[in-house]
């Protein structure tokens, strides 16, 4: 019997939780769980997706984003295991003072102290690195979504900005355009972001949850 699911690559260009899912999920074994670990079946990044569509000659429309951002994570895997606690990797940037020439993608990249819990828990609490692990319901009580900090590679060329704006209406660009952006594996290894320390302190979280939340306050339907 499955005990949990960790999903990951709903967002194609948060790759280091792409990376960091294999190697937790292998942590989560190591103390006896049985995990599923499911990858998006869609490779390509938004701005690929974008970029096709561009060479194409069509716009996407913003239910079509929406899709593609959304329904696999969100919608298909909860209909498919019912009743078993899905975990969602994420990423998120830390570095909002980055410049970005293009002055496209600054505001996106945003703290998200006042969103999401933070995994903190027993020996870890107030350690800063698991005060950047964060984690939170969806509302629905179907998946909790996990939140790993990285640095992001702000900038984007004027060609591809240009492009992206033939692409998407202007609504819907402003409104996905962090999702044109990509981890930069190497400065978040470098800052300590996808290293040992964060595989232990992400699978004690997931344990403390399952244990501690899952059974008495989530009640994951």
């Amino acid at each position: 019997m499955v005990d949990l699911i960790i999903t990951s690559g709903q967002h194609r260009n948060e790759m280091s939780a792409i990376v960091l899912a294999p190697l937790v999920t292998n942590s989560l074994k190591d103390l006896g769980y049985n995990v599923l670990l499911l990858f998006n079946p869609e490779k390509r990044t938004l701005l690929e997706i974008a970029s096709d569509a561009y060479k194409s000659g069509r716009k996407i429309k913003m239910v079509e984003v929406e899709e593609l951002l959304y329904a696999w994570e969100d919608k298909y895997i909860p209909e498919k295991y019912p009743g078993i606690p899905i975990f969602q990797f994420h990423n998120y940037g830390i570095n909002p003072t980055d410049f970005d020439p293009t002055e496209e993608f600054y505001s996106d990249l945003e703290s998200m102290d006042n969103v999401y819990d933070t995994m903190d828990f027993d020996d870890f609490k107030g350690d800063k690195l698991a005060y950047k692990l964060k984690y939170s319901t969806d509302g629905t009580g179907k998946f909790i979504i996990v939140e790993i900090p990285e640095i992001t590679e702000i900038y984007r060329t004027l060609d591809e900005v240009r492009m992206l704006k033939k692409v998407f209406h202007h609504h819907t660009f402003k409104l996905f355009r962090s999702y044109f952006l990509s981890t930069d594996l190497e400065r978040s290894r470098m800052e300590g972001l996808m290293g040992d320390r964060v595989i232990k302190i992400l699978t004690h979280g997931l344990d403390y949850i399952l244990n501690k939340e899952i059974s008495s306050e989530i009640a994951i339907k």
